[in-house]
């Protein structure tokens, strides 16, 4: 298994990770595959068999992307406030740095078991904490530092399952745009400033109608996990190419972006 999502390091043994070259040892030699891999099997989009582990956003009908009206999906979310649940606490970290920004305006709940970046989420309460985001909060900040281009955090999946709304750092929106549904989360890029994604923020604590509409995009389709359909339709087609990548390092992380 190859991820980028620095969050699942330690959920398995058998874990590995192509976030690039590790440093080496005085006199160690380090070996690069090159010219050995034929196809990519990966998040990248520009894989030959892109894989997403939550699958990708299929609606059911191309030209009916929302519930019109949108369903009342409010119940008890009256909780002013955005839920923050970091996989990793660092207070140099981007994402540290913007939540900080962001507590000026608006109220932020850390869920975690750090006193930095929240203690609202004791070691082995994780499913309780989810289960309250899940009936009082309705937005989710999924701010996670620089990952590589084309990975979108577990977390964003959890927040849409919650009913809540992402509001996401990385990857670009232009990621999220090819594989979620539309309109169903916030991009940080869409606000010059922490102060004015706070204003939007507290547009949707304070006006069900504005939350109902992120979330009106559910019943209009599903995620659907095709890869293996991709890589069947590979392995019977007769007239491929010939084509060998001469450094999958290089393919892999070509400007150091998944470990930045």
């Amino acid at each position: 298994i190859q991820t980028c999502d620095r969050g699942l390091s330690s959920t398995g043994k058998s874990l590995s990770s192509l976030v690039g070259p590790r440093k080496t040892m005085p006199g160690e030699a380090y070996i690069h595959p090159k010219d050995v891999f034929n196809w990519t099997a990966t998040p990248r989009l520009d894989s030959d068999v892109p894989m997403f582990p939550h699958g990708v956003w299929m609606y059911y009908n191309p030209s009916w992307k929302h519930q019109d009206p949108p369903l009342n999906l409010v119940g008890q979310k009256t909780m002013a406030a955005a839920a923050w649940f970091p996989t990793v606490c660092n207070e140099h970290s981007r994402a540290f740095r913007y939540v900080n920004r962001l507590l000026h305006y608006t109220l932020v709940d850390g869920f975690g078991n750090h006193p930095v970046c929240g203690d609202r989420c004791p070691q082995g309460r994780t499913e309780i904490c989810l289960k309250l985001l899940a009936d009082k909060y309705r937005v989710t900040l999924v701010l996670e530092d620089r990952l590589c281009n084309h990975t979108i955090p577990r977390m964003f999946y959890t927040a849409l399952q919650a009913n809540t709304v992402p509001v996401v750092m990385w990857p670009p929106r232009s990621v999220y745009e090819q594989l979620v549904p539309e309109g169903s989360f916030i991009h940080t890029d869409d606000f010059p400033s922490p102060r004015d994604l706070a204003w939007h923020l507290d547009t949707i604590y304070n006006d069900d109608m504005v939350f109902n509409r992120y979330l009106s995009w559910q019943g209009t389709g599903l995620f659907v996990k095709t890869w293996y359909c991709r890589l069947c339709a590979l392995l019977h087609h007769n007239n491929m190419p010939d084509l060998t990548i001469e450094d999958i390092n290089q393919w892999w992380d070509p400007d150091g972006e998944c470990f930045s």
